[in-house]
């Protein structure tokens, strides 16, 4: 018969590939895919727990999206339940150019509300013609002899498509049948929904995301500069990635940590939303390597007779000293010669105590004037600044930090 339909969808998501493969043969063939509610969830009713912005964020524009998301474009919307009232239809009109009620309780088709008359109405009323609905095929074919008469399309709908009518929400096959065999002897057209409505509705367009970032790897302090080039978008949101945000993409901003940020814009227009991301790399601004130390004063001699091996890489240490005292002149000589070389001479303790046990028998002060402050006044005594200083045996506390702090 040459008969092309439209399938109204809810969601898709929980869908087998299979389905939506037969989904793309029917579009391929010349029918409408068209809306129905994300959740299919009674408008009027939602509406009476939620905002309309709720309904539009949680039914019609998810369910927009997921449609156009496979290519299909969305023209007409089917009230789930037939539910609808003056202010869904208000809300709906800048997103469909059909809207299809149910004309409840017909019995005479010919009688009923389910005529587009081709003025322009976006709100239309469909019979259903499932066996169970109480519209006999007489009395659809009655319809179909109006439609055809006065030059009007009759709006027809149903459910489930199979061969035997256990139950309600079904139509048989034969029924079917008789419906389009009947429709195209008389020389009937098959319209789609989006063929109906008003005629002057024009499609909201689709957003598309897109920013640049002047770079993506800046150092610690540095700024980086954000270009909107989106299209189509009313609202955008810039999500930088470090907990902070920014209501539009041209901007610039300065993150404060190392890391690996995912910088991510939505833009929508109240019909559809898209986003773009974008991965920033923050480093601190120095070379990234190794901080090689060398403890003891006895560890001097062995690492000046393996000064060719570091030489060779270019690499310099640092020598943390006991007590330099008891050393002889040939340790002291290589200790220079490191640190002509470029090492760092720094402390350790004179005594090598343990600075933790040696604080539970002893004052701050006497660790500080016993082991610190002559370790730190031998080594200056030989003209090396000092600079750091490691913990023997690692062994530390907030007492100890404090006390090295000054």
């Amino acid at each position: 018969y040459n008969a092309t339909c439209t399938v109204n969808l809810n969601s898709l998501s929980v869908s087998p590939q299979s389905t939506k493969d037969n989904l793309n043969a029917l579009n391929s063939a010349g029918w409408e895919i068209s809306a129905h509610g994300f959740n299919h969830e009674d408008p009027v009713a939602f509406l009476n727990n939620h905002t309309s912005q709720e309904l539009l964020d949680q039914e019609i524009l998810p369910n927009i999206a997921e449609i156009t998301g496979y290519g299909y474009p969305v023209y007409s919307f089917a009230y789930p339940y037939g539910s609808q009232n003056d202010t869904t239809d208000a809300l709906l009109a800048p997103y469909f150019r059909t809207l299809r009620a149910t004309n409840f309780g017909t019995v005479n088709v010919n009688e009923s509300a389910a005529y587009y008359k081709w003025d322009n109405a976006r709100l239309v009323y469909g019979v259903e013609i499932d066996d169970l609905s109480g519209a006999s095929l007489e009395s659809i074919q009655y319809g179909i002899d109006d439609a055809i008469k006065y030059g009007y399309v009759l709006v027809l709908y149903g459910h489930t498509i199979t061969p035997n009518v256990p139950g309600p929400y079904q139509t048989s096959t034969s029924k079917l049948e008789s419906i389009l065999n009947y429709t195209s002897q008389k020389g009937g057209k098959f319209y789609h929904m989006g063929d109906l409505g008003n005629s002057s509705w024009v499609q909201p367009t689709n957003v598309t995301a897109n920013f640049t970032v002047s770079t993506d790897s800046v150092k610690v302090g540095e700024s980086v500069t954000f270009v909107d080039h989106s299209v189509n978008q009313n609202s955008e949101l810039l999500d930088f990635g470090d907990g902070s945000n920014s209501t539009t993409a041209n901007v610039n901003h300065i993150y404060t940590t190392p890391g690996t940020y995912t910088a991510t814009l939505t833009v929508t227009n109240g019909f559809s939303s898209q986003s773009m991301t974008k991965t920033i790399t923050v480093v601190t601004g120095y070379k990234g390597g190794i901080a090689l130390s060398w403890d003891d004063t006895g560890n001097i001699d062995p690492c000046y007779e393996n000064i060719q091996v570091f030489n060779k890489y270019n690499a310099t240490c640092t020598v943390n000293l006991n007590s330099l005292s008891v050393s002889p002149q040939s340790t002291k000589d290589n200790l220079n010669a490191l640190n002509s070389a470029g090492w760092e001479i720094s402390a350790h303790g004179l005594n090598h105590e343990d600075p933790v046990a040696f604080l539970n028998s002893h004052t701050s002060q006497e660790w500080l004037d016993q082991e610190i402050l002559p370790n730190i006044a031998e080594i200056t005594d030989y003209d090396y600044p000092v600079y750091s200083f490691a913990y023997p045996y690692g062994s530390q506390n907030d007492t100890t930090d404090a006390l090295l702090a000054p």
